[in-house]
């Protein structure tokens, strides 16, 4: 068996690999991976289809292993610098920000809906295909070109501001949406850095070193949130915070509970995906600590800034108008889950509409379970010091800390496990949350296997996504996606949720990350 240290060395040989690899496909030019990154080069002649995919499909690969090898190594001893592993980090964050945007099409879309509301078009009542011809505009790809906006009011804000700053050269609108998203994936590893480094009592650096190679050093999450340029990054971000704030050292004040109510407001406002993080957290607040006046006053104030948040920003563009475009998405069922093959089956004997939306309800239903199971697996034990749990007890906070991240983890999980539409950058939030969970006193097994499904569901779900484009492919490599998103994606989804179902099994329900000793208080 390798020693830590070979285990480290491999790892680290991973990721520079992959981040290196996808340098390369950049430097190829337009391509089935990269998109014209200006209008002198929309119909110039693509690079090599098959190379392009397979330098992706070697960079991914390498980045899973890496990322596998690394936790293998941290958990042998492997004791990398914490800087270092940042340095790099970052450095692999400028490198891919030179680039241009590869593996997806969205960010076009980004830009074409900034240059909209620049223009003077609402987003949400109009397409790309309907300002053909500026420059800007036409950096909206398949499928976004008929698509009206289905991003929240802060983002379109974001595409706003950049959309204004660069004028008509979409190279540069592109660049600020990439550099905004770079930005946004560095602070949240930054703050992860932080908080793990003040929450940890037993091994600091330990924890540091983790969080490092779960989010900033992860080359499969600097893939999609830094190369893809994915607005999951500043999600992840407002949600960390949220939770951050809701785990801290005002989470027992009534400005605590407003400050995460706003956050998980403005993460609404981002994506509708951040739903199921603020429901855990909300659930989290239910389970440990609710039941005094006191508590029942920080819940509302919870849930009336995030409402009052939500609510202002989407009336300041238009209200309903402005929600339409999200539900009609929310009925998308996408070829990499098993619901594709339920939405099939439903809709030879119902309506597609109806066929959707019991798809949609059959889905909350089983993530509701799973993240119960999940929620069971990961949370620390009550514990009984002379009071309730949940008081501002020094065991009994570090309980309830523990099971409102526990809480958040699970429903972010479940539902990016179940949902019918399920990209791969959609998981940046569960990455970001993994290690708040080691601090926590979340179980300790259970969260190491969790970090593996993981792990394997995003890998699974960024190879099923190549090359990135919807664009023309050679019969061949069309089929092998056909193969890999419509048959072998849905199977490893599965797995993977089965898996969360049996996250806690033959393990005790005692073994915390990180006990809180007794006397202490978390004060971050």
């Amino acid at each position: 068996m390798p020693s830590a240290a070979t285990t480290g060395r491999l790892a680290v040989g991973c990721f520079v690999a992959a981040i290196g690899l996808q340098v390369v496909v950049g430097q190829l030019g337009p391509s089935v991976a990269v998109p014209p990154v200006s209008a002198s080069l929309d119909g110039a002649a693509p690079a090599d289809p098959y190379l392009v995919t397979a330098l992706l499909a070697v960079a991914l690969t390498l980045g899973a292993v890496g990322v596998g090898a690394a936790l293998v190594a941290l958990g042998r001893g492997w004791q990398p610098p914490v800087r270092r592993l940042l340095a790099g980090a970052a450095l692999a964050v400028l490198v891919l920000l030179v680039g241009p945007p590869l593996g997806t099409a969205d960010l076009g879309g980004y830009a074409a809906y900034g240059r909209m509301a620049v223009l003077g078009h609402d987003p949400y009542t109009t397409t790309p295909a309907q300002l053909s011809g500026d420059p800007v505009v036409d950096a909206a790809e398949p499928p976004w070109r008929e698509i009206r906006s289905i991003y929240g009011p802060l983002a379109t804000a974001e595409f706003h501001l950049a959309a204004d700053l660069g004028g008509d050269s979409r190279a540069e609108v592109l660049r600020l949406l990439q550099i905004t998203s770079g930005v946004a994936f560095v602070a949240t590893g930054l703050l992860l850095d932080r908080l793990v480094a003040r929450r940890s009592r037993q091994d600091p650096a330990a924890a540091r070193r983790r969080a490092a190679v779960l989010w900033s050093a992860n080359p499969l999450l600097l893939h999609q949130l830094v190369a893809g340029a994915h607005l999951d990054a500043q999600l992840a971000l407002l949600v960390l915070g949220a939770v951050a704030v809701a785990t801290g050292r005002y989470r027992r004040r009534v400005g605590g509970a407003l400050v995460t109510g706003a956050l998980l407001g403005l993460a609404g406002l981002v994506k509708a995906t951040a739903a199921a993080p603020a429901a855990g957290l909300v659930v989290g607040q239910l389970l440990d600590g609710n039941s005094g006046r006191r508590a029942r006053g920080r819940l509302a104030a919870l849930l009336l800034a995030g409402g009052g948040v939500a609510a202002a920003g989407y009336l300041a563009v238009g209200g309903r108008t402005a929600l339409v475009p999200t539900r009609e998405a929310s009925r998308m069922v996408s070829r990499g889950t098993p619901w594709r093959f339920v939405a099939s089956g439903l809709e030879r004997l119902v309506d597609q509409d109806v066929a959707r939306s019991l798809v949609g309800l059959l889905a909350l239903g089983v993530a509701v379970a799973l993240a119960i199971a999940v929620f069971q697996a990961l949370a620390p034990a009550r514990e009984r010091t002379g009071t309730d749990v949940g008081t501002d007890t020094d065991a009994g906070t570090g309980t309830a800390v523990g099971r409102v991240v526990a809480s958040v983890l699970a429903a972010t999980t479940a539902w990016l496990v179940v949902a019918p539409y399920a990209l791969p950058w959609y998981d940046a939030v569960a990455w970001a949350l993994l290690p708040l969970a080691m601090t926590a006193g979340c179980r300790t097994v259970p969260l190491r296997r969790l970090e593996m499904l993981l792990l394997v569901h995003t890998a699974c779900l960024s190879g099923a996504y190549l090359p990135g484009r919807i664009v023309g492919l050679p019969d061949g490599l069309a089929t092998a996606q056909d193969v890999v998103r419509g048959g072998a994606a849905p199977v490893v989804v599965l797995v993977v949720a089965i898996g969360l179902v049996r996250l806690g099994a033959g393990q005790g329900r005692h073994v915390p990350v990180v006990q809180m000793p007794t006397g202490q208080r978390s004060e971050s």
